[in-house]
Parts: C-alpha cells; sequence; structure tokens
C-alpha cells in the first residue's frame, strides 16, 4: 500500500491498534509535511484511544513539527498531558487549541473542560460542554461530564437528564453511571446501549440478562425501526449457530437496508453457515455502501484467498 492507502486505513480503522500501525508505516513513507503531519496524529489518536498518554504525546510532537499550531494535534496532546496529571501543561495546549473560533474541533473543548473541572474551574467547564452537547462525535461524552458534574454538585435530578441523553447516544460510561444512580428510565434507546454493554461482556450472567433484555425490548410494538434493526443485531450474537445469526440478520438488514455494519455481520454469519454465494453478495452491497468496522473487503479477501 502506498502513503494514502495507510491513511486510509489508519483514518477508518475500528482497531487502534490497526490505525497505529497504518500511520506508524505512512509517517516515514510521507513526503511533505502536512501528510507526515497527518500520519503522525493519526497515529497519536490511535494512542489516546487505547489510553497510551506518554505514546500520544510523542505522535502529537511529531505532528507539530510537521504542522505547527495543529488543533487536533494541540487537543490530544493537552489530553495526554491532563491524563499525566499535568494540569498546567494540559491547559496550555487547550487554550490554544480553542483559541479563536474558527475550525476549533470539539474534541479540544471536551478536553478542556475536563481539564477545567479538575482545576476547580467548573463554570468554564460548563460553558465548553454547552458548546458541544450537540456534536455528533463528542456530545455523549459532552452530556455524560455535564452529568457528573450535576452529580457532584447535589442535583441528581440535573445529572440524570443528562446522563440519560448520553446513554440513549451510547455512552456506557453514562449508563453506568445511571445504574449506580438507582433503576435505569423505560426508555428503548437506553435499553439498546444497556445490552450492548451485557452481550460485550462475555459473562454468562451478563448473558442471560442480555436474552431476557433483548426480548423485551423487541416485544415493544412501538419500538424505532433503527433501534429494532440494532437489537436485533445483538440477539443475532446470543443464538448457537451462524445459520441462525444469519436468519436474525436478515431481519435487521430488512429494517435497515443501507447498514453496512449489519450487512457486514450478515455476511460474516452467512459464510459461516457455508451460504458463501449469499455472504458474497451481501459483502459486496457493504463494500460498496461504504463499511463499518467489520472490513467487509477483508471478509470477501480472506475467504477468496
Amino acid at each position: 500500500m502506498d502513503v494514502h492507502d495507510l491513511l486510509r486505513v489508519a483514518g477508518m480503522a475500528g482497531d487502534p491498534d490497526t490505525a497505529i500501525d497504518a500511520a506508524a508505516h505512512a509517517y516515514p513513507l510521507a513526503d511533505d509535511r502536512p501528510v507526515r503531519g497527518r500520519a503522525a496524529l493519526l497515529a497519536a489518536l490511535g494512542a489516546q484511544r487505547k489510553g497510551l498518554a506518554a505514546d500520544a504525546i510523542l505522535w502529537c510532537e511529531r505532528a507539530l513539527r510537521e504542522v505547527p499550531g495543529d488543533r487536533e494535534a494541540l487537543a490530544c496532546r493537552g489530553w495526554a498531558h491532563a491524563t499525566l496529571g499535568r494540569l498546567d501543561e494540559a491547559l496550555a495546549d487547550l487554550d490554544a487549541a480553542v483559541a479563536g473560533d474558527a475550525c476549533v474541533p470539539a474534541a479540544a473543548r471536551l478536553h478542556r473542560a475536563s481539564a477545567l473541572r479538575a482545576r476547580g474551574r467548573t463554570e468554564e467547564a460548563l460553558a465548553e460542554l454547552d458548546r458541544i452537547v450537540d456534536d455528533q462525535d463528542t456530545g455523549a461524552a459532552a452530556l455524560r461530564l455535564r452529568g457528573s458534574i450535576w452529580l457532584d454538585d447535589g442535583d441528581p435530578a440535573r445529572a440524570a437528564t443528562d446522563l440519560t441523553a448520553a446513554a440513549r447516544r451510547g455512552d456506557r460510561a453514562a449508563l453506568d453511571a445511571l445504574l449506580g444512580m438507582g433503576d435505569l428510565p423505560d426508555d428503548p434507546a437506553v435499553g439498546l446501549t444497556h445490552l450492548r454493554a451485557l452481550t460485550a461482556a462475555d459473562d454468562g450472567a451478563a448473558d442471560l440478562e442480555a436474552r431476557v433484555l433483548v426480548d423485551r425490548l423487541l416485544a415493544r410494538p412501538d419500538l424505532d425501526p433503527a433501534v429494532r434493526a440494532a437489537a436485533l443485531a445483538e440477539r443475532a450474537s446470543l443464538v448457537d449457530t451462524p445459520a441462525e445469526a444469519a436468519d436474525v440478520l436478515a431481519e435487521a438488514v430488512r429494517l435497515a437496508p443501507d447498514d453496512p455494519v449489519l450487512l457486514t455481520d450478515r455476511g460474516r454469519a452467512l459464510f459461516g453457515a457455508d451460504r458463501d454465494d449469499e455472504a458474497r453478495t451481501v459483502l459486496e452491497r457493504a463494500v460498496a455502501l461504504g463499511h463499518g468496522g467489520g472490513r467487509p473487503e477483508w471478509i470477501l479477501g480472506d475467504r477468496c484467498a
């Protein structure tokens, strides 16, 4: 692969190790500074996803040598300094990342809010969070952080509102906070987040709880089709054979025919059930739509190899 192929893999990889490896290979191959800076930034963001603060700092510094003042690199390095307890260095980077209002990454505001909260500057933290709660990528984390601030300030009602909104958007840490406060709200989207947490736990007791919860969710006649499709995808992970999973996922795909993740999951299950022709058709459609985390072209390549 050339440098642009490697950067594409690094930018789209669901697995942070794959992202880091691809970006690290791209970095020395890049023949201009912006591309080298992008490679270093993607490696830093991969390290951030793994919680490797020291590695993130090293890659951010390389990115900033190539593209001085890059806001994403400053935000990532600020997160890393804060993670290591270096709040002065963190706020210096994060203040620079949000300076001016042009093209400020939402992640910079999120990390700055967290550092400000750690410094006891709560009003400033809340002001940053208010600006990003509707952001597609960071809004759920912003709602969760704002909810935790309300909880610490002795306002459980406002905390529950924000934490519920975050859990509805898939934030599992917000879900844990709600569980710590008592019963979960009767909200299908929150139930879906709970279901996903249970199926990811790989635990016998959690598996039994997940089976009960998915049945309860799917029994709701008013369930939104997108939530129903996602719940069916979780049910597919609980069945015993690839053939059963393929059948469950067929219903999910019927509800969400253009979801590349569901198509990829169904293609994988069809291959497992030795229904290869159907699998190839489904995976080729997933590739055409743009893959999710399952890399359908890789599954096709492995099967055809």
